[in-house]
């Protein structure tokens, strides 16, 4: 503003035709007063912020009053409302008490008096039982005396009757004599007797009338009674009914009162603590309001002192203003107003140039979450490695009238549409020469890291998309793996590899995979399962068992075994023990020598060149084609040929014998369980993939480096948030060159989930995002244990104070520990 308005003074004064001196002096004048009259609107603008300020605070705390006082009002309306709902409550509780207790009393009076009832009934019940007792008693004594009433007179009348017919008798007597005189006598008196009898029968039915009379009305009173008494059970039962049921109620009735009054305690408490939390509230109101009040003044204390630094400073540059002398006139060149142009160029960014150059026709190149993986639209597959350090780029074309395919399962085979054959070999020449055309990998070298590649560009190129999960246990590993395995079908097992530990946290980067094919070929290789037995007391080679067939399920484990070993070829893992060379040899379709004896069986070595150096004949040693052998006990003769039993061994077919003898010592008892290991090896991986290799690299790739090598360790290690001079680093080195080999293996089982080193030693170890080298890092506390990753081959170690300390740390997490420890 300022440079605009000398601006605009200059060209007034050129305008006016003013001289140089004359022009500053005005300039000078121009300059001041422009200066005051800003400085007088600064402090017009602070006075009226600072009245604006005031006022703000002023109305800030009028309105913190105010509602200061709206919740004080609101307070003491909710502490009364609460005071009534109290009474009210109180009151409500009253009546009902009150009701409940008239209730009571009248309950109980009604108990009493029913009560008092039933007592009278059962009174009377004995009354009348008494009385009935008495009549049936009288009625008794009746029928007794009319009995014998009944029994006197028919005792007197048959005391007549015999006299009678006494009388009868004699007067018969007398009839002989005075027949005729007395014959009027007799019939008077048999008159006499008839009418006697029949006033005795008369007697004697009045007698049995009488009887039955008093009987039936015996019965009838006993009835009459009966019912009287089964009446009056009936009250009783009704009464002690309704006695119970009262009883009942009363009960409710004392029941309810005591939650009456439980829950009229309860609304006391929650009535004193509703006013215990208004008055807290009303106390912490109070106090925010006292903070408020606080914090205003502050606020207003600093806008004051804010106020005053302004103006200080203003003051300030009002002295300096007139202190210091007025600016010079402004050069010339401000008199030639003209724009300043700036133009930018945008700098692009190089190409970056790659040294492999392009993908092959059908390849892409992608990257999912940070990580580069190439696609092969010709056969439907993604991939890891990238194709043009695999030679894919510099193969020769196939020859002409030739296909390359690939099965369902993704095995790559060719096709010759000349001769209408098919092969799972390249027909590209040089592939089966012996000289290595332009460092192709289709063309043939004797070198082992050269085979190796070949072999692991072989399983590139046949892998299948997706992954296959498998879940076990660590307490039935090979139950559940021998399930999981051979359920699924043999291609599957080509796709990448997701193992989960069931009941351990931790996702499969490839340290879970690494530590699976460890401990099951460990599981599945073991001895005491009767399928493998030592090659010998101080060989430790492991060959197949020929008692293993006392499993009736034999065969199917050798099976599972060889897809298992096929996949830790596949997948570059490595397991636990190796076979012997023989046995290698068998896989790759050689057949073992007779120095191969040696090492797996001395004595038998001996006895055969015993054989082949002595002459049979004159040492009188008779040898046929036949051997025997025994399995569990039973023993059998084997035929070395036809007939073999009956040929004798000379000196002529004395190494025939020898040849024989030594294939049949390999094969002893295991030619079906051979059959089966390589059938399942060959459904996962083709057997004449391993046709570059001999027996030793062979074992190579499956057991890895046995000795480790500590300037290799040392050389490829590297550190994070340590150096190689840390003094932790120079004792953990110096923990190591201490251990023995087998504790060597155990740290390096620890760290990478495995004993076994890659091909190229510790410079080739793989982790999840590729290769990835022995790794320590500076993670936690002094009191904590070494933690690995072994998905990342990485070691986490705490920085410790001492040799001690570590050496004790160290040896305890990789004795004592199990799994992966964070990861």
């Amino acid at each position: 503003m300022l440079l605009l308005s000398e601006c605009v003074f200059e060209q007034t004064c050129c305008s006016q035709g003013c001289n140089v001196e004359e022009c500053d002096i005005l300039h000078a004048l121009s300059h001041r007063l422009l200066f005051l009259f800003l400085l007088l609107l600064f402090l017009l603008l602070f006075l009226l912020l600072l009245l604006l300020l005031l006022l703000f605070l002023l109305l800030l705390f009028l309105l913190l009053l105010l509602l200061f006082l709206l919740l004080l009002f609101l307070l003491l309306l909710l502490l009364l409302l609460l005071l009534l709902l109290f009474l009210l409550l109180f009151l409500l509780l009253l009546f009902l008490l009150l009701l409940l207790l008239l209730l009571f009393l009248l309950l109980f009076l009604l108990l009493l008096f029913l009560l008092l009832l039933l007592l009278l009934l059962l009174l009377l019940l004995f009354l009348l039982l008494f009385l009935l007792l008495l009549l049936l008693l009288l009625l008794l004594l009746l029928l007794l005396l009319l009995f014998l009433l009944l029994l006197f007179l028919l005792l007197l009348l048959l005391l007549l009757f015999l006299l009678l017919l006494f009388l009868l008798l004699l007067l018969l007597l007398l009839s002989l004599l005075l027949f005729l005189l007395l014959l009027l006598l007799f019939l008077l008196l048999l008159l006499l007797f008839l009418l006697l009898l029949l006033l005795f029968l008369l007697l004697l039915l009045l007698f049995l009338l009488l009887l039955f009379l008093l009987l039936l009305l015996l019965l009838l009173l006993l009835l009459l009674l009966l019912l009287l008494l089964l009446l009056l059970l009936l009250l009783s039962l009704l009464l002690f009914l309704l006695l119970l049921l009262l009883l009942l109620l009363f009960l409710l009735l004392l029941l309810l009162f005591l939650l009456l009054l439980l829950l009229f305690l309860l609304l006391l408490l929650l009535l004193l603590l509703s006013l215990l939390l208004l008055l807290l509230l009303l106390l912490l109101l109070l106090l925010l309001l006292l903070l408020l009040l606080l914090l205003l003044l502050l606020l207003l204390l600093l806008l004051l002192l804010l106020l005053l630094l302004l103006f200080l400073l203003l003051l300030l540059l009002l002295l300096l203003f007139l202190l210091l002398p007025p600016p010079l006139p402004p050069p010339h060149i401000f008199r030639s107003c003209s724009l300043i142009s700036v133009s930018v160029h945008p700098s692009g960014a190089p190409v970056e140039n790659d040294p492999l150059g392009g993908l092959p026709a059908g390849w892409e190149k992608r990257q999912d979450n940070g990580r580069i993986y190439f696609v092969n639209h010709n056969t439907r597959t993604t991939q890891w490695d990238d194709p043009r350090t695999q030679g894919m780029i510099k193969e020769h074309p196939l020859p002409p009238g030739w296909e390359m395919k690939y099965t369902a399962e993704g095995v790559r085979y060719f096709v010759d549409h000349n001769s209408r054959n098919t092969s799972f070999k390249d027909p590209r020449p040089g592939f089966e020469s012996g000289s290595r055309q332009g460092g192709s990998p289709g063309a043939y070298d004797r070198s082992f890291r050269w085979k190796y590649h070949q072999f692991r560009f072989l399983c590139h190129s046949n892998a299948l998309p997706s992954h296959v999960k498998i879940s076990v246990s660590r307490q039935t590993l090979f139950e559940d793996s021998f399930q999981q395995i051979m359920n699924v079908k043999p291609y599957d097992l080509r796709r990448r590899l997701y193992i989960i530990m069931r009941g351990e946290e931790g996702l499969d980067y490839g340290g879970i995979a690494r530590e699976w094919f460890f401990l099951l070929s460990h599981e599945v290789l073991n001895p005491m399962y009767c399928l493998f037995e030592y090659a010998g007391k101080n060989n430790y080679c492991l060959q197949i068992n020929p008692a293993s067939s006392i499993n009736p399920d034999h065969l199917t484990y050798f099976r599972f075994i060889g897809r298992f070993i096929a996949m830790a070829l596949y997948h570059g893992k490595f397991i636990d023990t190796g076979f012997t060379l023989p046995f290698y040899k068998r896989m790759l379709d050689k057949k073992p020598t007779l120095k191969d004896l040696e090492s797996i069986d001395p004595e038998f070595f001996n006895s055969i060149m015993w054989v082949k150096n002595n002459h049979l004949e004159e040492c009188g040693v008779e040898l046929y084609f036949a051997q025997d052998m025994e399995i569990l006990g039973k023993v059998s003769t084997h035929q070395l040929k036809d007939d073999g039993e009956n040929e004798l061994v000379t000196e002529e077919n004395k190494e025939e014998y020898i040849s024989l003898l030594t294939d049949w010592r390999f094969t002893r008892g295991v030619e079906e369980q051979t059959k089966a290991f390589l059938d399942g090896f060959n459904e996962v991986v083709p057997l004449e993939w391993l046709r570059y290799f001999d027996e030793k690299e062979l074992e190579l790739m499956l057991c890895g480096m046995q000795e480790i090598d500590m300037a290799d360790w040392q050389k490829n290690t590297i550190y994070r948030h340590y150096t190689k001079n840390s003094k932790q680093i120079h004792w953990f080195w110096q923990v190591v060159k201490e251990m023995d080999n087998e504790k060597r293996i155990r740290l390096l089982q620890f760290v990478t989930g495995t004993c076994r080193l890659p091909v190229g030693g510790f410079t080739e170890l793989i982790g999840s995002n590729g290769p990835q080298k022995f790794c320590i890092d500076k993670v936690g506390k002094e009191t904590w244990l070494p933690r690995s990753h072994t998905c990342f081959n990485r070691l986490d170690l705490p920085p410790y104070r001492s040799l001690e300390q570590l050496r004790e740390k160290l040896l305890f997490a990789i004795e004592e520990t199990e799994g992966f420890g964070q990861e």
